[in-house]
């Protein structure tokens, strides 16, 4: 079962997203090359819209450890920008782990609201 979490951040810094991976029984799932780790935020409510996946296999995800699953999804303004994430407005994110090999499954670990606010300081 998925981590309900909802987050906040502000338009225009970098979004740091930490998460850890863990099987159904709470064990680290381990982030290693047969691990496929993604990240998407979407439209909400429905969700119908990816405006944004990173991918741990195009290194768009950071391993911290591989070994207990811990891992950063980063997002720069710049792929704010691109991905036409604006300000007061709330989207849908998933983080999903793939895994391949001997022992395969799919595994939903987070979802939640992603709630993109306006700062309180005018922009430099």
């Amino acid at each position: 079962m998925a981590q309900r979490k909802n987050i906040q951040f502000h338009s225009g810094e970098t979004w740091d997203i930490p998460f850890t991976c863990k099987d159904a029984d709470g064990n680290p799932i381990a982030l290693d090359a047969d691990t496929e780790v993604l990240f998407r935020i979407s439209n909400a409510p429905s969700g119908s819209t990816a405006l944004l996946t990173l991918a741990k296999s195009l290194g768009e995800i950071t391993v911290v450890d591989e070994a207990t699953g811990s891992g950063l999804a980063r997002i720069s303004p710049a792929q704010q920008v691109t991905a036409t994430l604006r300000e007061n407005k709330t989207y849908r994110y998933e983080l999903k782990v793939i895994r391949s090999g001997a022992d395969p499954f799919v595994s939903v670990q987070c979802i939640g609201e992603l709630a993109d606010l306006d700062s309180l300081f005018t922009p430099v």
